[in-house]
């Protein structure tokens, strides 16, 4: 109940705009994407498949999964089924230290293409860079293509970018700039807010910020 549209109207969204390619990223399991898979084959529009998992217990850890493969679809699913049964728990649980930990385990050095053709990693979270960037500095065979992500669509989110941006720059991070909609249009975030209020069993008003999308996480062209 993050995303407003259906995984199929993302993809016709993205054939509508010109685009030969999407991806489209289930929060905390990939049940939606077979259908976005199928659709996009359909609309003969490229499917980038992938999982943006959120720590419930801390919002601010936070990254996203994108498979580049099948192999790396499998890893994506493989780290989505650990982060699932870790997490409810544990209320202390860190969930990028986790995944992190997952794929140092995963590097198969018998692996041909190695890992890092398999799957990209990306957080807004300076929180999330920092405990991932931990444990894979550690291992100097670990080349998995961690990138920083940079988001522009409200005050607070260019305010988060600006700190992760001199964190990037400082430990020679990747970049990479997004725009993480959540509609497709700017006039359905009062849906997405109901939405997001009827997860929680909550008010709008009483929400917390980080379970609500900003009103610029709309797609653009």
């Amino acid at each position: 109940l993050r995303g407003v549209p259906s995984p199929q109207d993302w993809a016709r969204q993205a054939q509508a705009m010109g685009h030969d390619s999407m991806a489209l990223t289930d929060t905390n399991h990939t049940g939606g994407l077979i259908l976005f898979l199928e659709e996009c084959k359909r609309l003969s529009v490229k499917p980038i498949l992938g999982v943006h998992l959120l720590n419930e217990h801390d919002p601010e850890d936070s990254l996203t999964l994108l498979a580049r493969n099948m192999k790396g679809y499998s890893k994506l699913c493989g780290m989505t089924s650990q982060y699932m049964l870790h997490h409810r728990e544990d209320e202390s649980f860190e969930m990028s230290t986790l995944i992190a930990q997952y794929l140092v385990q995963a590097n198969d050095p018998t692996d041909d293409p190695p890992i890092n053709d398999h799957l990209i990693v990306f957080s807004s979270s300076l929180k999330t860079l920092k405990r991932l960037f931990q444990v894979l500095e550690k291992d100097s065979e670990m080349k998995i293509p961690l990138y920083a992500e940079l988001i522009s669509q409200c005050p607070s989110s260019r305010k988060r970018s600006r700190e992760v941006l001199r964190w990037a720059q400082e430990y020679r991070v990747q970049l990479l700039a997004t725009n993480a909609n959540y509609f497709i249009h700017s006039q359905t975030h009062e849906v997405h807010q109901v939405m997001r209020a009827i997860h929680a069993n909550s008010s709008i008003q009483q929400l917390n910020p980080f379970e609500v999308a900003p009103q610029g996480a709309w797609m653009k062209e």
